[in-house]
Formats: structure tokens, sequence, C-alpha cells
């Protein structure tokens, strides 16, 4: 059996008994690790001249170890390994050694620092050439699923260290921010650091990649706007469920931030009409005493903006046909359509209906929703490759273009500006 330590070598004074390849190779490792080093060989390769360390050039000779806090025998000599070895046990001086025949009180293992986490792995001698495949996998899995949490809990931490709670409320705080993402980590960070959070709001969509899309989405919202934190949540529990907490739910989000003490805070319902999701998020903005914003479609200025962008986007020679759900408020499609009117060839409808369009004219029909979710490619999609199949029948030359609302730079342009009137009012 065997306990693993972390020995802290900084101007410890450190002896290695060799001066050939596998040497040099620790010594290079203990002068970083800011030690005192002294090597005692009666050869050197050429690489030593250059190192900053004591060399003295002769065999190891019995007490040499006396002076120093570690000993590693990395002779070529199996002999001189073990007598360097006994000399510092029965000096009771820590030692290692290179030859896994000759046991040691301490053994190296391969060490690395993934962001933070300092991480050590050996095959106890059975395979050394293993230890290195598994530095680099285990590495690989650190970075991918734990990249720069570390850095960013640390941050946190210290926060929460501060905040007027009781020891186990502070615990159970810390203990809950461990289970987040790198993603929602980044967003508490910078709330904290900043004092102000925006929060968009989704109904929710279980795709990991749209998820990813999100947060790096977020992450240019916040480069572009120092002023404030931007995360997202998810109002549909039932898709947070699905994946697993990867995204946290509206309730989640606002708890973390209520005990972290960030008291300014915005919520973006990031949908397109006023329908149930919406009241549900207002509802728990007003009981928490949260500024809500209205969703997109409620302001008409926005809505114009957003067709505008769409047309000057994707409308060539052809007229433009925006399909909606079928469960969009008959006043929100009033809405759609009237300002959809002021620009030439361009028509709205539910995915299930189709609209009197030019003939001979082509048709690009574009999906009206905020993310290629569920909905999107279940329900709208269907219904626009239904739409797109009776127009080939009467003759129109149609194409799909799979885009979402929140896809399109104008989406942060409307929040931008809205930024800036807070700012100025």
């Amino acid at each position: 059996m065997s306990l693993c330590i972390q020995l802290d070598l900084h101007k410890r004074n450190v002896l290695i008994v060799g001066g050939g390849e596998v040497a040099y190779r620790k010594a290079c490792q203990f002068i970083k690790e800011g030690a005192h080093l002294t090597v005692i060989s009666p050869e050197f390769r050429d690489e030593f001249s250059n190192m900053d360390a004591v060399l003295i050039k002769r065999r190891y000779r019995r007490h040499d170890c006396k002076a120093f806090f570690y000993v590693y025998a990395a002779s070529d000599d199996k002999e001189v390994n073990a007598f360097a070895v006994r000399d510092a046990n029965e000096n009771n001086i820590l030692c290692g050694c290179a030859m896994a025949a000759v046991k040691g009180s301490a053994s190296s293992m391969v060490s690395f620092d993934e962001g933070g986490i300092l991480c050590a792995v050996s095959t106890c001698g059975q395979y050394p050439l293993l230890n290195a495949c598994l530095k680099d996998d285990i590495q690989e899995f650190l970075h991918m699923r734990y990249g720069g949490k570390v850095r960013l809990l640390s941050r946190l931490r210290a926060h929460t260290a501060a905040l007027p709670y009781a020891k186990e409320k502070k615990n159970r705080l810390l203990k809950a921010l461990t289970y987040l993402n790198r993603g929602d980590l980044l967003f508490l960070s910078q709330a904290v650091s900043i004092g102000k959070a925006m929060i968009l709001a989704f109904h929710g969509v279980s795709d990991s990649q749209q998820v990813h899309r999100l947060y790096e989405r977020c992450e240019r919202f916040a480069h572009d706007d120092p002023h404030r934190a931007y995360g997202f949540c998810f109002l549909s529990e039932k898709i947070c469920d699905d994946l697993h907490g990867k995204v946290m739910t509206a309730n989640q989000m606002l708890s973390f931030l209520k005990e972290l003490q960030i008291s300014d805070i915005t919520v973006c319902p990031m949908l397109l009409e006023e329908g149930r999701y919406y009241q549900t998020i207002a509802a728990l903005c007003a009981k928490e005493h949260i500024a809500c914003k209205k969703p997109l479609l409620s302001d008409e200025k926005s809505v114009h903006r957003i067709l505008e962008f769409y047309v000057h986007t994707y409308q060539r020679d052809d007229q433009l046909l925006f399909v909606t759900h079928d469960t969009f408020s008959l006043e929100a499609m009033l809405r759609l359509k009237k300002l959809a009117c002021r620009f030439s060839d361009v028509s709205v409808c539910p995915c299930s209906q189709i609209p009197d369009l030019k003939k001979d004219i082509p048709v690009t029909i574009l999906p009206f929703v905020m993310l290629m979710g569920h909905h999107a490619s279940c329900d709208i999609l269907y219904g626009t490759e239904s739409i797109q199949q009776k127009l080939h029948r009467r003759g129109y030359k149609t194409t799909i273009v799979e885009t979402a609302v929140f896809d399109q730079k104008i989406v942060q342009q409307l929040y931008e500006a809205m930024c800036k009137e807070e700012a100025i009012n």
C-alpha cells in the first residue's frame, strides 16, 4: 500500500545520483519546481553543463545524502542506485529510484497541471511506457470536461467566502456550484465581478450542439457588452431534465444569482409572443422583483427590423414566405402579417396553410422560429416541407432555408439597442 503526497520542493535541497539521460530529465523537473539541485556522478551528459545545479564529478559515497531533503537515484548502475537508496533510508531521508527493482521510500509519478487540476499517474513500475499514454488520455478528458472550471470556481469561492451566510449555507452553495458546467460558471463569475446580469430565457432545445452554440453566443454578447454578464436558461423543465441538468431552468439560475447577491438582473424572454411560457417567466420575475422584457413580437419596431434583416439577407429575385407554428396567437399573426405587407413579395402563414402567392416567381420558405429546436424540427419544418410539396404541385420553384431568428445578427443588434436605451434612461 502507498499514500500519494504532493511535495513542495521549492528551495529544498535535492540530490540526484547519476548523470545520464534519465537523471537529466529528472533534474529538469526538479529545477522547474524550484529545488536547489546537486548531482553526483562520475560522468555527465553535455546538457548538464548549462544547468543551474551543483555538479560533483565522482561516485556516490556513504552519507552524501545527509544534507538533502530528497534523494533520487538515477544511475545506470543498479548497485549504485541500491546503495544510495539504502543510505537515504538509513538516514530517514525521502528517496526514490528510476529502477523499479530498487524500492525507495517515495515513487515518482507522471504529473501534469490541466487548468488548475494537478494530476499524477503511475503503473507502479509494471509498465512505465504506458504512463505517458495514460497522462495524454486523462489530460484530454479533463480539458474537455473541466477546462477552465477550477479558475471560475476559485473566483466564486472567494466571493462566497465574503457573503454574510452561515458556514452550512456557504458549503451548500459551493457544493451546488461544483456541478455546474463551464458556461454557467463563466456567467456567474462575470455576474459577481460586474454586478449586472442579463438572462436570455428560451423555451428550450434538446440538441447538445444547439446548447453549445448558445453558450458561445452568450460569450460573444459578454465580449461585445462588457458592462453586464450574459447567460441563458430554458423555461421547459422537461427539456432541462432530458439534458440531464446541462442547462439550468429559470428558477435555478435566478436562485444562484440571488444567493450570490446579484440584484441587478434583467430577464429577456427569447420568445416570439406572449404565450404560456412568457406568462410563466413574467410571473416568476414579478415574484422576485426582477425586470422582465417583452417578447420580440410585442414590439412593432423590433419585428420590422427582423423582417427587414431577413429581406435584405435572403430575398433576391424571389418572394419570401415566413412559416410560423400553428399555435401562434391570432394577435401575433395579424401583427406579423401587417408588418410583412410593408415589404414587396413577403408573406406569412402558419405551417398548416398556404397563402396566395405570385405566379412565376420562385419562393424562399423561412421557418419563423426562435431556435431550431424540437418544435422547429418536428412541427414547423415538417409543415414547411408539406407546404413546399404543395407549391411544387402548383408549379412553384421553392427553396427552404433552415434558419432561426436567434441565429441572425439582428437579435444581438436589437438587444444592444435596448441596452443603450436603458443606459440613457
